[in-house]
């Protein structure tokens, strides 16, 4: 039986269906939530959200830790009257009662206070004024309040410690650090270090800003400033004691060392026990250099063949040209010119002159190392005396690998100045230019590890190509570098005669294989010679040898080759062509590998081993997911050559639907695999450009789109236009990139047609036909009958619908002269013809263009590896796809213009999808199956309509996620290469001679729609939730420096498991993971009661009254917002009458950043109410994020609040009274998860139900209810109408209409979850497109409040007295293909 598994695969979806033979036997969709996440901003990475709470969680930390360790010195010396017992409850966190700060030590209080006589009254308003006293004013030290005020200074310089510089800032921080940062209006140190220098220090310069009224906060502070002020305050202080001034140093200025992220660098593809080399060491640099010399050929005659330069004038070339100290980059027009000047002037270089603006890379670190440690620099050696760790003296050797590796490794600049200076001596010069590499090291790393380039590196020098030398690396080691020393040039010259044999091989291999492609792509019956293996080529077959090798090499490179090569081309294919017929098996040839025949080559003439044999490199044959022996499965998909979480989370997703197929007995090993690959599961930054680029595009077909409907109202208009028709848009699209001469054009076609004026016209063809030259009207551009939309290649022979092969033109040349031809075949492509102008000229615009862009992009590549930060390097990079992608469209669509022949290869990239995940997937895929394809998605959409499965000219409908498995469906019904693409020529063909008419024919004789029919009516989409961790104890192996550490024994002797392997130590955590709530802090405030002259009402006693609601004091949710985000209409201001004052202030002009309060102040925040869905935030649902240090005498004023989010889980209670639903937060979770052993959501509840017990009822008849069920998001349920027993009688169809997943846990107060459907694949805006408003309110999003069989709603918003369904888990299971178990 012939099995076919279609499969396509989305960023949060995998479509598969099963053919065997002429039935589809299985199919499902499995949707899931995407690998990344998507913000306000944008896509995020979730690895990357989680570094940064995690950088924030431990900045915060270390800012802790800094205090205690200074407090603590403090305590010790006497400035600080804090006891250690009191820092240590407050340093030292206790089980079940924290960390408690030292509120009510008064002494405490008081210093910080800045109270040090203690009559309650601050003696400074400011530390900053404190700390202008210590460095202008010597204390007499014996008296202890002066010793305290030292103690207070220096604790509020511990507080905050400034910017220090580091390689680990970017260089925005950098910048914005001394010139300010208009994005968070952060001030500068530029702006005031004159001050510092006058008043001469940090703290005395900022004293004298609030001597003035200047606000201090919110500027940037150096380090460096602050230790300055330290050892000022220290020495005008005359501390003489050295152990107080190292240890209070060290407690405020110490920095742990950074951690070591070796463990995160990618494996070598060549070596994948090594890890990658750095892209500064300079042996990559010399093997990048010589990888790209070694690819430039010359030739002095235009018909001559390109030849390599001499290795003379590489070696010239590389030490002449590459060592640029100042430039990471340069043009490829320095080498071009260099080789001129040295011989090479009338050389034709394979980089044509459009190459020059080609970037380079300089061997940038190097040329600095040589220009520091001169010509002789690779040897450099110094020799130091240096202490070791038990103090005693011992020599240190120094080469430029430890030169390099200091540059590469150290962050911190003055330890490099340091270790520059007195370790190594070196001369002040030598210093500069190291700190200037230092500050722009380079950062990255290669695919290849050190020990691979230094095993390549030896061949490059000998002017060998890169895949030359890659093959070649490996043999002086498994020969033994005596027995390749001793026979190098014969071995060298028997292995490059073995790689030459190999590509030509590969040629025959590859013309042979396309003319059994051919053979299978006839009808069965049409099939000649089928099972006679007598039988001998004739005259007809000769013919179609020679036909399939003009088509591989291109019809005039194949007349341009020596007659003898021809022959001999001819000649081997027709013997491997015969021998496909003498063969009963008439299977494919297989290709030749390079590598197995170098090993048959040593095997035979050095008697090597199979194991050694295996070490050899090649480059194009690297695993990147190798097959183990007896491989069944699909394993981990994880693989060190690429990261994608998006693309990971699918991968992922396949691999355990494939498996359970695979276990299940539906697939096997042989079953044919076609896949499609979304174009989405790119990396982020791909995904962010080609998202820009189609939203453009669309904004500009639905410009296009209503200039059109304008088009059609204008009475003088005699074209044929549809708005909403693709194809005209696209018509429009194309005149609009014609159009140069735009307002004169305009204006002369149609002076009232201002809306044109909107559109931003592409400038393609100057308004003129490109083939004549002659301009199209508008009136014309839609009238079918004047004007053609045609393929600039004949489809027929491109297979290329793309809009660059695409144009507008009068009809009456492209049907009577053009025709099937390509324009460089037309009869004025280069002259003057048949009264028309030549095309030619026409296209210098176009080249142009592609060269403005090229260089542009030249520019963003060049712009990315300068990049210091991630954001610079992002933004370049985004950049760069952007102009890449416009690039392609502008040099496309020139290519067609230009091209003047159709090889084999630019059909075969129509055909074919080159994604990078693509081609992950298709290797990942070869793991388990022998017969893996990619196809393209635009094939698959031409084959839905050959089969009449999609209406030509209607889109897609991706409203049903059955769309997915249809897709699959569609994979299984296109045939192999060859055949579909005679099916495709067949069907371009017939458009082309029909105007347009869709060709239609049967993949088989019994294809019907209702075969796919069925799939729509009876899939059941698995909607697959993703594991929950919240409650999942996390654990990661423990690492030293980079290093994975293994479990030891007492004496520390490595432990072994029963397999006698190391043991990895395992660091287990103790709480729950997640958010526990939003990062918003809100405050509480009681609503005073106003008459209405707005005076505060009041009691007898004077007490102030309050607003009631429910019989208690109305409270509100407030929060501070910054004065520039405030909306003066929608916000609800809490200071009423400071409303009304600024409104005023608003309208006599002042800006909002500059509004004062009564008093003259500048407003930089303003209490407002919290807002939350269409109302206000509910003061009852505020999560108390933890207590304020200092007390009020109103309690709801002691606490800080947050919101604690969406709701993660809703327990449904039950009793004889009825059902209620009792809400369960993150933050809750953590509260009450402290108290378990075992941790699953229903122990919480549990837990949750000792101090809050549920209760259902009313009154007397109230009783306590029990947990039945919790909800979490994802969960499935079946709808019935009566009774569960009714659902084991229902086939697939009727399952569908009654299967859903819950979408949100809607609403605890009103009892409310949301469910979607799972077929429903709209969203929000197409749902209230599909579902009016005005008929049925919000339901189309928000869910329609019950259930029937009649009418399947899209969601549904159901409270407990609702709950008729049975729940996934409970009563039923959904396995892996989509069958549903019920279990009672």
């Amino acid at each position: 039986m012939n099995k076919i598994l279609g499969i396509d695969l989305g960023t949060n979806s995998i479509g598969l269906t099963l053919r065997e033979d002429e039935v589809f036997s299985w199919y499902g969709v499995y949707t899931f939530r995407k690998g990344v996440g998507e913000g306000k901003t944008g896509e995020f990475s979730f690895a990357a959200e989680r570094t940064k709470h995690r950088s924030s969680r431990r900045l915060y930390n270390a800012r802790r830790y800094r205090k205690w360790e200074t407090l603590e010195v403090l305590i010790e010396k006497g400035y600080c009257p804090l006891n250690m017992e009191n820092l240590d409850k407050w340093k030292k966190y206790k089980k079940g009662i924290g960390r408690v700060f030292p509120v009510e030590d008064k002494a405490f209080q008081k210093w910080i206070r800045l109270d040090f006589n203690g009559d309650n009254t601050p003696d400074f308003s400011s530390p900053f004024q404190l700390r202008r006293l210590l460095i202008n004013e010597k204390l007499d030290l014996s008296i202890q309040e002066n010793r305290y005020k030292i103690g207070r200074a220096l604790y509020h310089i511990a507080q905050r410690r400034g910017f220090k510089s580091s390689r680990k800032q970017g260089a925005n921080e950098k910048t914005a650090v001394y010139k300010g940062s208009n994005e968070t209006k952060t001030i500068g140190r530029n702006e005031y270090e004159d001050l510092i220098i006058e008043h001469g220090s940090l703290g005395a310069a900022f004293a004298y800003l609030e001597d003035n009224g200047i606000r201090v906060r919110n500027r940037y502070t150096l380090r460096s400033d602050y230790l300055s002020e330290v050892q000022k305050i220290l020495e005008c202080q005359n501390i003489a004691d050295n152990d107080f001034k190292e240890k209070i140093e060290k407690a405020i200025f110490f920095q742990r060392p950074l951690r070591s992220q070796k463990a995160l660098v990618g494996k070598c593809t060549l070596e994948p026990n090594k890890a990658r080399c750095p892209v500064s060491h300079p042996r990559f640099e010399e093997y990048r250099a010589w990888s790209f010399i070694n690819n430039i050929k010359f030739r002095t005659d235009k018909d001559a063949q390109l030849e390599a330069i001499p290795l003379e004038l590489k070696e010239k070339l590389y030490h002449e040209k590459f060592f640029f100290k100042s430039k990471r980059e340069f043009d490829f027009s320095e080498i071009r010119k260099f080789i001129q000047a040295k011989g090479g002037k009338n050389w034709e270089l394979n980089y044509s002159k459009k190459m020059d603006k080609v970037s380079v890379s300089s061997c940038f670190v190097s040329a600095r190392l040589k220009s520091v440690f001169g010509e002789d620099w690779k040897n450099y050696e110094k020799t130091v005396i240096r202490k070791n760790k038990k103090g005693e003296d011992e020599a240190k050797k120094y080469t430029i690998e430890d030169i390099w590796h200091i540059l590469f490794s150290f962050e911190d600049e003055e330890y490099f100045d340091e270790f520059l200076i007195d370790v190594l001596e070196l001369e002040e010069t030598q210093v500069k230019e190291l700190k200037t590499l230092f500050n722009n090291f380079p950062v990255g790393y290669a695919n290849l590890s050190l020990k691979a380039i230094n095993n390549i590196l030896p061949f490059l020098r000998e002017g060998m190509i890169y895949s030359q030398a890659v093959i070649l690396a490996k043999i002086p080691e498994i020969l033994g570098k005596e027995v390749f020393e001793g026979d190098r040039e014969v071995i060298l010259k028997a292995i490059k005669d073995e790689i030459e044999a190999n590509r030509k091989y590969k040629k025959i291999i590859t013309i042979a294989n396309n003319l059994i492609f051919k053979y299978y792509a006839l009808d069965y019956e049409d099939r000649f010679a089928w099972k006679d293996t007598t039988y001998k080529l004739n005259e007809s077959d000769f013919k179609d040898v020679e036909s399939a090798a003009k088509e591989h090499f291109g019809g005039k490179t194949w007349l341009k080759l020596d007659d003898g090569y021809k022959q001999k081309i001819l000649s081997e294919v027709t013997a491997k062509y015969q021998a496909f017929f003498a063969s009963s098996k008439r299977e494919h040839l297989k290709p030749p590998h390079l590598v197995n025949q170098i090993k048959r080559f040593l095997d035979d003439n050095f008697n090597v081993e199979e194991k050694i044999l295996n070490k050899i490199y090649h480059p194009s044959q690297i695993d990147i997911y190798p097959k183990k022996e007896g491989q069944q499965y699909l394993l981990s998909p994880k693989t060190a050559s690429f990261k994608n979480p998006m693309a990971y989370k699918t991968l992922y997703k396949l691999r355990d639907v494939i498996n359970y197929l695979i276990k299940t007995g539906k697939i096997d090993e042989d079953t044919r695999i076609v896949v499609e690959v979304a174009r989405d599961l790119n990396d982020s930054n791909k995904r962010w450009a080609i998202e820009q680029y189609q939203r453009h595009r669309e904004t500009e077909n639905r410009e296009f789109a209503n200039a059109i409907s304008e088009l059609i109202k204008d009475p003088e208009f005699s074209g044929i236009a549809n708005p909403i028709s693709t194809t005209d848009t696209d018509k429009f699209r194309l005149w609009a990139e014609q159009l140069e001469n735009y307002e004169e054009v305009v204006k002369s076609i149609n002076a009232s047609k201002d809306d044109v004026q909107k559109y931003r016209l592409w400038k393609e063809q100057n308004c003129v036909c490109i083939y004549t030259g002659k301009l199209i009207k508008l009136t014309d551009l839609f009238n079918k009958n004047v004007i053609d939309f045609e393929h600039t290649i004949p489809r027929s022979k491109s297979f290329d619908n793309s809009l660059a092969n695409l144009t507008v033109c009068y009809a009456d040349y492209n049907r009577g002269i053009k025709k099937n031809q390509m324009p460089t075949e037309l009869p004025n492509y280069e002259f003057e013809s048949h009264g028309y102008l030549p095309i030619k000229p026409r296209l210098l615009d176009w080249e142009k263009k592609v060269d403005a862009l090229r260089k542009q992009i030249e520019t963003q590549k060049r712009n990315s590896k300068l990049a210091i930060d991630k954001d610079s390097k992002d933004k370049a990079i985004r950049a760069r796809h952007l102009l890449q992608m416009e690039y392609n469209y502008w040099k496309n669509k020139l290519d067609r213009f230009t091209r003047t022949e159709i090889p084999q290869g630019f059909v075969n990239s129509q055909l074919i999808d080159t994604q990078i995940i693509t081609k992950y997937a298709f290797h990942y895929l070869k793991t388990v199956f022998s017969k893996v394809e990619v196809i393209k998605g635009t094939n698959t959409a031409q084959f839905r309509k050959i089969y009449e499965i999609q209406p030509k000219d209607e889109a897609k409908d991706r409203g049903k996620h059955y769309h997915h498995a249809i897709d699959a469906a569609v994979l299984t019904l296109i045939p192999s290469p060859r055949k579909r693409e005679e099916i495709l020529k067949t069907a371009y063909e017939f458009e082309e001679e029909n105007r347009g008419k869709q060709y239609h024919e049967k993949p088989f004789s019994s294809f019907s729609y209702s075969m796919i029919e069925e799939i729509q009516k009876n899939i059941l989409i698995n909607n697959i939730a993703d594991k929950d961790q919240t409650l999942t104890l996390g654990i990661k192996k423990v690492r030293k420096r980079g290093r994975i550490v293994w479990l030891r024994d007492k004496n520390g002797k490595l432990l072994l498991d029963a397999n006698g392997n190391k043991i990895i130590k395992i660091a287990q955590g103790d709480s729950i993971r997640g958010e526990l709530h939003q990062q918003t802090y809100y405050g509480k405030i009681k609503i005073a009661a106003k008459d209405k002259d707005g005076s505060l009402k009041r009691n007898e006693d004077g007490n102030i009254l309050y607003n009631q609601v429910d019989g208690k004091d109305e409270i509100w949710m407030v929060i501070r917002k910054p004065i520039d985000s405030v909306n003066f209409k929608t916000d609800v201001i809490i200071d009423k009458h400071l409303e009304q004052h600024l409104k005023r202030k608003l309208a006599e002009g002042v800006k909002q950043h500059e509004l004062k309060d009564f008093q003259g102040k500048t407003l930089r925040h303003l209490r407002c109410r919290v807002k939350a869905a269409r109302g206000f935030m509910n003061p009852d649902n505020a999560t108390i994020v933890k207590e304020q240090v200092y007390k009020s005498s109103k309690d709801y004023k002691n606490f800080i609040y947050a919101d604690s989010g969406e709701n993660y889980m809703f327990g449904l209670y039950e009793n004889e009274n009825g059902r209620s639903i009792v809400p369960f937060n993150v933050f809750e979770s953590a509260k009450y998860a402290k108290h378990l052993e075992e941790l699953t959501p229903e122990n919480l509840f549990k837990s949750k139900e000792i101090l809050e017990p549920v209760y259902i009822g009313r009154g007397k008849k109230s009783k306590r209810a029990i947990i039945k069920h919790v909800f979490m998001v994802g969960q499935k349920v079946i709808l019935f109408e009566n009774d569960k027993e009714e659902l084991k009688d229902l086939e697939n169809d009727d399952l569908s209409n009654r299967l859903y997943f819950v979408k949100r846990l809607a609403d605890a107060k009103t009892q409310r979850i949301l469910f979607q459907h799972h077929l429903d694949a709209r969203d929000d805006k197409q749902l209230m497109g599909d579902f009016p408003k005005e008929e049925f309110g919000t339901k189309g999003k928000d869910g329609f409040s019950k259930f029937s069989v009649d009418f399947v709603a899209p969601r549904l918003l159901l409270t407990p007295g609702n709950f008729t369904f049975v729940i996934e888990g409970e009563d039923f299971d959904m396995k892996l293909d989509g069958s549903i178990e019920f279990k009672f």
